[in-house]
């Protein structure tokens, strides 16, 4: 049987670098994108006799690529397919290949055809994609607008164009795009790319298919309107031929929203990105504010109408959608963030409705606009930035807008403290100037409101101080700080007067009144803008003083402001002459010539405060102010006595004790300035009185003895931070709490104790009525007294427990004061002997402490005394005595010692006296008397040394290993 050959097949010829070429078009990277694309057009060059079958061949690759969604496919075809369309059409340029434009338009439309049966799907999509992006390429190489083409060209292009928008909604926007760049594009040889026919003509389309009352419509008449002649535009759509004209603002609003007009379909999807005619419209408005062109009516809509009508009547009324209202954040992040933007409009974007929206997502996380809020709010801090002129507008945008003014909340604090943040001294001036008419005028009836606002506002006063305090060092003292002066007269006027003039004399007379909580809110918050204000100058007095001065001046006043202290006769001689001895010190008469102007400076500093704080109303300000005056008349004596001044000092210390004890940084910071310039006066009884403190016990007892104070069970204090001045420091005791002590332990005994009874007392009331039989009323009735006073005695116990944390907590923030104080001493003093008497006081309370911060702050205290104290350095003492005294304290000390801290500290110390017994040249020397001390030195580490071997004491291990380790120095030195 003969086998019938099989015909081979033949492969057709593939040119492998045409097609790496089509490859690359579709790469992801722009670099090989755009080396594809030329290398495509290289083929169709007149050198390259290119074929019309190429070139016919390669555009229908190419639109046929456009219809591919694989990587960037569509962006570099589209490239390709112009560039190429522009070589092979050009008549300046003939190619000699035989394609026209009609080809080309046939190519298009066939190529990017939705196939049969892809009725829905991500094909059909694809291929409406490709005919938009066909469409721009053909649009773009300008093969439609060279002399010859006829203009059914343009018609069948634009028809085509439309006819996808209205059948595909969702491609609307991308087919009005690739319109207006066609007619907004400029030519280098003319004027416009495209003659006034073709801009007619695609008005006139978009029109006659009810399109021009859409963003794209909007976007082409305005296009048309600015780039042509104004008699081609179609009459009857746009009152005086105008989209922003005042009357058409209504039918602008619906058409920017795209709202459906003359039944046209709505879009099937949202898009959250902004329609491309926002920036039209925005740049069109601009131009209106330096005067009306020549191709707008008289009655064009200015800005501030546009945005009320628009986007807050618009985008952010009360039934807009999510969607919409992203739109218009968007659109306030756009305005904002443009530089573009002129200054006056900045007040008019901040339309009430927006406001309140952004506002209220940004405060809470769970609504659903609440990150585009927050991103808003931090366009405002960035245009704050860049441009500080804005934070007037902005701040009377986010205040001002709202009538009447609602409760203001934290979200609106922090916006505006961020935002005065970047003000300059001018911006500060008048911010604070438009706060304190808010503050006077509240715009509301509401009382809680009212307070609340007033309490923001003096916020956001406090924390300006905070921000701009480090500029206000750099200026001399004679300079005029003129924000700070409004600001802190505000402070004062509000919170020390009342305005008793009639509303109806025109004046700014608040209304309505200031309540008594605002009144002593403003004063906690000028002590805390004194706070802030004092490290800002040299001077620390310099406040102080003109605030104390000022508030004189109001009470001098015939009308207008009644002062709200109520005060005795004698407390009013008390301020009159306190106000008389403040003038003495400033003019340096008398006995204060003689004083150095820094101490004259914290005597000021020091009686202004104490003024304040019988104006303040505080507990035994007037016997602190007499006890001061007293110091001050001694200090101002002009014969002053060796005794008269130390006793001084001593009233001086014990007064710093007084202000120390309160839990303010005002105080604090001013005790320490204080104290700073009067160290050197410092007396060993003055030391004594700061070891007092040191010494006393941390629980109830401990501050009776401090504080006079009786063991109050029935306080109504809450002891809330939200209800203290927010200058006020404490220290949580529980958060601090070590283990150096016992005494914590015993405490937390004697609670557990006490709750074991009231449980067995609850026990025991229980079983009594109780048994196997139901009980009658009466029965009920007998347990009730029983049970009530069981529960009586538990909120007791409840109290007694919170009082001792109290007391707890008020001591160690005492101690911790006055370890400040101590600290300051020993860097000015470490030179004196009598900061050796420190030592013994301080170990003692590192050990004896049951607070963690109090113990780190004695180890850096004697760290640094430690430190301070080298070479010439070192306290000399002319009798070594007391130096062998506590030497012989420390040891014993070191035995009672509860941690390796504690231990550790003792041996510093032990070393530091030893220095200070041998002498500075001790290493340098081998005279026989420092040997000898050496010996005695020796002897009693040794001695310490066998009492941690044979008795129960603490002495760590390191203590020996430190004198060790400074004899073998000393020795090297020696050698």
């Amino acid at each position: 049987m003969s086998m019938t050959k099989k015909r081979r097949r033949e492969i057709a010829s593939v040119d492998t670098k045409l097609v790496e070429i089509y490859e690359d078009l579709s790469n992801e990277a722009l670099d090989i994108r755009q080396k594809a694309a030329l290398a495509l057009i290289s083929r169709f060059t007149e050198d390259q006799n290119p074929t019309t079958g190429e070139a016919e061949k390669a555009i229908t690759r190419l639109f046929r690529g456009l219809c591919s969604g694989r990587k960037a496919a569509r962006l570099g075809f589209s490239v390709a397919l112009t560039e190429l369309l522009s070589t092979l059409l050009r008549q300046d340029e003939p190619t000699g290949i035989d394609i026209n434009v009609e080809h080309i338009l046939n190519i298009w439309k066939n190529v990017t055809a939705r196939p049969p049966g892809s009725a829905s799907g991500q094909e059909g999509k694809d291929h409406y994609f490709g005919k938009v992006f066909g469409a721009k390429a053909i649009i773009k190489s300008k093969i439609l607008f060279q002399p010859g083409v006829p203009s059914e060209y343009w018609t069948e292009t634009l028809s085509e164009i439309i006819a996808l928008s209205k059948k595909a909604p969702w491609l609307r926007e991308e087919c009005g795009w690739s319109i207006y760049t066609a007619l907004d594009e400029k030519s280098s040889e003319t004027d416009f790319a495209i003659g006034d026919a073709y801009a007619q003509q695609a008005l006139q389309l978009f029109c006659s298919n009810q399109l021009s009352k859409t963003p794209e419509g909007v976007a082409l008449w305005l296009c048309v309107q600015a780039r042509h002649k104004p008699d081609i535009l179609v009459k009857g759509i746009w009152l005086d031929e105008s989209p922003l004209h005042k009357e058409e603002k209504s039918v602008l609003s619906k058409a920017l929203r795209e709202t459906p007009i003359d039944g046209l379909s709505q879009k099937g999807s949202w898009n959250s990105k902004l329609h491309f005619v926002w920036d039209l419209v925005l740049a069109r408005l601009y131009k209106l504010q330096g005067g009306k062109p020549k191709e707008e009516p008289t009655q064009s809509i200015n800005f501030a109408e546009f945005w009320s009508e628009v986007i807050d009547r618009g985008l952010f009324s009360t039934s807009a959608s999510h969607e919409r209202k992203h739109w218009g954040f968007m659109l306030f992040i756009k305005v904002i963030k443009d530089q573009n933007t002129p200054l006056g409009f900045i007040s008019d974007i901040f339309s009430p409705n927006l406001v309140n929206c952004m506002l209220n997502h940004a405060s809470s996380s769970e609504r659903y606009l609440h990150a585009m809020a927050i991103k808003s709010l931090k366009a405002l801090e960035s245009r704050a930035q860049q441009q500080p002129e804005s934070i007037l507008s902005i701040i009377s945008g986010l205040i001002g807008s709202r009538e009447p003014m609602d409760r203001l909340d934290q979200t609106t604090r922090k916006t505006l403290e961020n935002v005065m943040g970047y003000a300059d001294a001018v911006t500060l001036d008048d911010a604070v100037s438009f706060l304190e008419t808010q503050i006077v005028h509240p715009r509301t009836d509401n009382e809680r409101a009212t307070n609340t606002n007033r309490q923001i506002f003096a916020d956001v006063l406090v924390s300006v101080v905070r921000q701009h305090k480090n500029s206000l060092l750099d200026l001399p003292e004679t300079t005029s700080d003129g924000w700070v002066e409004r600001l802190w007269k505000v402070l004062v006027t509000h919170g020390y007067f009342q305005d008793t003039r009639d509303p109806a004399s025109g004046k700014e007379v608040p209304a309505p009144t200031f309540s008594e909580a605002s009144r002593t809110l403003f004063r906690t918050r000028l002590t805390s803008c004194l706070t802030q204000l004092m490290s800002s100058t040299r001077d620390p007095s310099k406040y102080p003083y003109n605030v104390v001065r000022y508030i004189s001046r109001l009470e001098k006043r015939k009308h207008g402001l009644e002062s709200i202290l109520e005060m005795d006769e004698s407390g009013g001689k008390y301020i009159v002459e306190a106000q008389k001895t403040l003038s003495r010190i400033k003019k340096a008469k008398k006995g204060y010539k003689d004083i150095d102007e820094s101490v004259r400076q914290a005597l000021m500093a020091l009686l202004s405060l104490a003024i304040l704080q019988v104006y303040n109303g505080e507990p035994d300000s007037l016997s602190l102010l007499e006890e001061l005056q007293d110091v001050l008349n001694k200090l101002g004596k002009k014969e002053k006595q060796a005794s008269s001044r130390e006793q001084a000092s001593e009233m001086l210390v014990e007064i710093l004790l007084g202000f120390v004890s309160k839990p303010s940084q005002l105080f604090r910071q001013l005790s320490t300035r204080v104290f700073t310039v009067f160290s050197h006066h410092i007396t060993a009884e003055g030391l004594q009185s700061l070891f007092r403190v040191l010494e006393a016990k941390e629980n109830l007892a401990g501050q009776e003895e401090m504080f006079d104070e009786e063991d109050d069970h029935d306080s109504d204090d809450d002891g809330s931070e939200d209800s203290l001045p927010s200058d006020v420091e404490m220290i949580d005791a529980e958060a601090n709490s070590g283990s150096s002590s016992e005494r914590g332990d015993e405490s937390d005994g004697e609670g557990n104790e006490e709750l074991e009874a009231f449980g067995a007392k609850l026990a025991a009331a229980s079983s009594a009525g109780s048994s196997d039989e139901e009980m009658d009323d009466e029965q009920v009735k007998a347990l009730d007294a029983p049970l009530i006073r069981i529960f009586q005695e538990r909120q007791k116990l409840a109290n007694k427990t919170k009082d001792k944390k109290n007391a707890k907590e008020k001591i160690i923030n005492f101690k911790s004061r006055v370890l400040d104080l101590l600290d300051v001493y020993i860097k000015q003093q470490h030179s004196n002997p009598l900061a050796l008497h420190l030592i013994m006081p301080l170990l003692e309370a590192m050990r004896t402490t049951t607070s963690k911060q109090i113990s780190e702050k004695v180890s850096n205290i004697a760290r640094e005394y430690c430190r301070l104290c080298k070479g010439n350095s070192l306290p000399t003492l002319p009798d070594q005595t007391e130096a062998w005294e506590v030497l012989q304290q420390i040891h014993c000390e070191a035995k009672l010692g509860s941690s390796n801290a504690h231990g550790n500290t003792c041996s510093q110390l032990s070393l530091l006296i030893v220095k200070v017994i041998l002498g500075s040249d001790f290493g340098n020397t081998r005279k026989g008397k420092t040997l000898g001390s050496f010996s005695r030195i020796v002897a009693l580490y040794a001695e310490l040394w066998k009492a941690q071997f044979l008795e129960d004491c603490k002495v760590p291990p390191a203590f020996f290993v430190d004198f060790k380790n400074w004899t073998a120095s000393i020795k090297q030195r020696r050698q």
